[in-house]
């Protein structure tokens, strides 16, 4: 909405400006008379000419009213489109929306991998926000929160609240405006988790300094993955079976071991996660970034933990809540 106001308001001072100054070089008057004759023109009021007019400019008189008419129309159109189709007090109800939002997620940009990572995340029941420059669809996106707009700029991430947000994706098209997200999102909430991806490897290191959690490059996902499905193919068609299979409900997750939580101190067998919750347990992150694999049942859990367990969501879900219980 923003935006094509300022484009309307922008080509209204431009034929200001080009009106203005061709009068004053064509017809050798002061700058205040073509101006007052450009507003006159371009008004199409009907006032008498105020100097009186050579024929370029007369010409130049005849362009100012063709393309005043054509603004005008414009103008006449987007209004239409915000208030009288709705959009306007769309926006605002969308806005209210979001700003209810807590420890949501933010997707920067809604290309083919944008539009894939709102459908996981819908898929897990998380709250996000999307944010777009340019919607060519919105009914694909009535479903979701979003905002179009610029990602890279400070104001459109504070409406998608990300001093509230628990983590941001920056997937935008080129690794310059990821850098520029990234940059602004790490400013705007230094605790905030940044996953931003890369289309070549020197921005790596770029989007890293700039405050990312970690770089993704999509062709670097991909080589590896099509190695894993030549060399083993048995391996990657289990993983795609037993995570893609609705039916079965199961996902891998981590689990957080806060500094309250009443699993401290606890052995694996003592905290009854495999019994009570069906799960299993394939490793844990300690906090020095130790990575115990296939943890024992002896195995002590400790503050800042990060459970990786395999189950059903439900249960996975309710597990979260144990960990997070005093």
């Amino acid at each position: 909405m923003l935006q094509q106001i300022k484009s309307i308001l922008f080509l209204i001072v431009l034929l200001l400006f080009i009106g203005s100054v061709g009068y004053s070089i064509i017809e050798d008057v002061n700058f205040l008379d073509s101006l007052y004759m450009t507003v006159i023109t371009l008004s199409t009021t009907g006032y008498k000419e105020v100097f009186p007019l050579s024929d370029a400019g007369r010409v130049l008189t005849m362009i100012l009213i063709v393309f005043g008419i054509t603004v005008f129309l414009y103008a006449l159109r987007e209004i239409n489109l915000l208030l009288f189709e709705g959009k306007f007090f769309q926006v605002r109800k969308m806005q209210k929306k979001i700003n209810q939002l807590e420890n949501h997620y933010i997707i920067c940009g809604y290309g083919r991998m944008g539009t894939k990572i709102a459908q996981e995340l819908k898929k897990r029941k998380k709250s996000f926000v999307v944010l777009e420059k340019e919607i060519e669809n919105p009914e694909h996106l009535e479903e979701y929160q979003y905002i179009e707009c610029d990602a890279t700029e400070d104001e459109n991430l504070i409406k998608a609240g990300i001093e509230k947000a628990h983590g941001l994706v920056s997937v935008l098209s080129t690794d310059i405006e990821n850098t520029f997200t990234t940059l602004s999102a790490r400013g705007l909430n230094p605790s905030l988790k940044i996953i931003a991806r890369a289309e070549e490897e020197s921005s790596k290191e770029k989007l890293l300094k700039a405050g990312a959690n970690r770089v993704v490059l999509p062709y670097e996902i991909g080589g590896y993955r099509i190695t894993q499905a030549l060399l083993r193919p048995t391996v990657v068609d289990f993983i795609d079976e037993v995570f893609s299979r609705s039916d079965l409900g199961l996902e891998i997750e981590e689990v957080k071991i806060n500094k309250d939580s009443n699993l401290i101190g606890k052995s694996i067998a003592e905290s009854k996660i495999r019994s009570d919750f069906n799960t299993i347990i394939v490793g844990i992150y300690r906090v020095t970034g130790k990575l115990i694999y296939n943890p024992g049942s002896d195995t002590m859990i400790e503050e800042g933990d990060d459970l990786i367990v395999i189950g059903e969501r439900e249960k996975l879900d309710k597990l979260q809540e144990k960990a997070n219980e005093n």
